[in-house]
């Protein structure tokens, strides 16, 4: 979730979550854990659109973006954690695509610079991920 404004309040709000609520912004696949005390690496696939969206938890430069995380058991009547908070969780950056360099709508494989003269600005085009960067955090400056 972007805030933890409207938090879901029963385990089926998380296992068929309102994907319209704005504050939604992505969700799991179920993770089957068979052993107490184990613990699993989990993706959350983000709505790109409203990834662009999330802020920082601290107020430092390049701090990441924060979003909220709530999970439940399907056994269970409760959600984790129980308080309306959530549990507060910075995003890591994720690696840019591969790009181009393109001048003039032509891909660009190398550049030669001479003091003085002016020259056409290089544009960079990812590759496979038109909507990269999402997130002021994924920013990329070359």
């Amino acid at each position: 979730y972007l805030r933890n404004k409207f938090p879901p309040a029963s385990p089926e709000a998380i296992f068929q979550p309102d994907t319209a609520q704005p504050d939604f912004l992505g969700a799991s696949q179920l993770v089957q854990f068979d052993i107490a005390e184990t613990h699993a690496v989990v993706q959350v696939d983000l709505d790109q659109d409203r990834a662009r969206l999330m802020t920082p938890m601290m107020s430092f430069i390049s701090a990441p973006p924060t979003m909220y995380v709530w999970c439940a058991h399907r056994q269970s009547s409760i959600v984790y954690p129980r308080d309306i908070a959530g549990y507060k969780l910075g995003a890591q950056a994720r690696p840019p695509p591969d790009f181009v360099y393109q001048r003039f709508n032509q891909t660009v494989s190398g550049v030669e610079l001479t003091l003085q003269l002016e020259f056409t600005p290089l544009e960079v085009f990812f590759q496979g991920d038109p909507n990269f960067p999402v997130n002021p955090y994924d920013e990329v400056r070359f």
